[in-house]
């Protein structure tokens, strides 16, 4: 298929440390293997909420650093498992940990990487209107200069992921 004519040409799947965001993966997997283009995922270590944690006195300095590690490890964790779905299936997931504020790292990757198609996994339901434009993705839904897949089917999606040869 020539590059001209591809409607995707570069994958971003976000990470967040959910079972459902691996669901997302297994999506943008097979996406990535049928439109033969980059994948990249993304997992971002919230610096925002731990800055506000400490400010609320709930995390001194030396409990924040190591909850920051935990959730660094943890990103990798998520990272190198969405890798290994990927080597299963015969497509190169290049991970990316990110340290920041969610929306903000995954718009600016979006950008960086000329990402056209952004991956997540579904918006969970809230509970007030101040909780929907505080969530990551709901911002990175309004902000991002791409194309967004959310993906609702879990049973659809790792059902394709599975019959991927």
């Amino acid at each position: 298929m020539a590059e001209q004519f591809r409607t995707v040409n570069k994958i971003l799947v976000y990470i967040d440390g959910t079972d459902t965001s691996i669901t997302a993966a297994e999506y943008a997997i097979v996406l990535a293997k049928r439109h033969d283009v980059p994948l990249h995922a993304a997992f971002v270590v919230d610096t925002k909420v731990l800055e506000d944690l400490m400010q609320a006195r709930i995390f001194i300095a030396e409990e924040g650093a190591d909850y920051e590690y935990d959730l660094e490890e943890d990103g990798k964790r998520y990272l190198n498992h969405a890798r290994q779905l990927g080597r299963a299936k015969g497509v190169e997931v290049h991970p990316i940990l990110l340290k920041g504020e969610p929306s903000r790292e995954i718009i600016k990757q979006v950008e960086a990487l000329d990402i056209d198609l952004l991956v997540l996994n579904e918006i969970e339901e809230f509970t007030s209107r101040r909780e929907t434009f505080l969530d990551a993705k709901e911002q990175m839904l309004r902000r991002a200069k791409c194309q967004i897949l959310i993906v609702k089917d879990e049973d659809r999606a790792t059902a394709l992921y599975e019959a991927l040869e």
